[in-house]
């Protein structure tokens, strides 16, 4: 993994749980692509956390583990950290518009 990139995202859920505390922050990853799974990666293996949910439109359909984005809908959306996994600016915008109520 491009070390850059691990230090921003670790600089991030650091960021959350000196806010919060480690046992009282949730996260959501969307979508599970190829940064999604980098930051589950540094989620599990650095900080032991498990994300609460993953969020992917395609791949919920071969995974039942996985929602759609639909599923948002269904929970109560502020007791979560939702990581928009996307270093395109085009795509986050995409995905950002996708999940604003």
């Amino acid at each position: 993994m491009d070390g850059t990139f691990v230090n921003q995202v670790k600089q991030c859920i650091e960021e959350k749980l000196r806010g919060g505390g480690q046992n009282e922050i949730r996260f959501i990853i969307y979508p599970f692509g190829d940064i999604g799974m980098r930051i589950k990666y540094i989620l599990n293996h650095a900080y032991g956390i498990q994300e609460d949910y993953i969020i992917d439109n395609h791949l919920c359909m071969f995974n039942p583990a996985m929602k759609d984005v639909s599923f948002l809908d269904s929970i109560h959306c502020d007791d979560y950290y939702l990581i928009l996994a996307s270093v395109n600016s085009d795509v986050y915008d995409d995905l950002k518009r996708s999940v604003t109520k």
